[in-house]
């Protein structure tokens, strides 16, 4: 599995964030930090999916993990990636969706 090759063709789509990183000279720290996120996102929803499917193939299941801890990421890059003006401050269910994203399950 290349985490950092998907972390990188995510960022790649949101192209002010992947300029911003590159023009800061952060790409490859931000990269490398999204994909042991994204590892550990797979790992967990692996472990989930195991718990509430355990008839499945684990191949089903890996594909099937991969698949939203990608989700979970690019919801996160889409955050990341929202533009912040002079003034704007996010409504409270945007904060509580951010600070959601980012804190790991129990």
């Amino acid at each position: 599995m290349h985490y950092k090759t998907i972390v990188l063709e995510l960022i790649q789509e949101h192209q002010e964030l992947h300029q911003k990183l590159c023009s800061s000279g952060t790409l490859l720290p931000t990269l490398e930090s999204y994909a042991r996120m994204l590892k550990s996102r797979h790992q967990y929803w692996k472990d989930t999916l195991r718990e509430t499917e355990p008839a499945s193939h684990p191949t089903q299941i890996a594909s099937a993990a991969l698949t939203l801890a990608v989700g979970d990421l690019q919801e996160t890059l889409s955050a990341d990636s929202l533009p912040v003006e002079d003034g704007w401050e996010p409504s409270l269910d945007e904060a509580i969706t951010y600070v959601r994203r980012r804190t790991p399950p129990a």
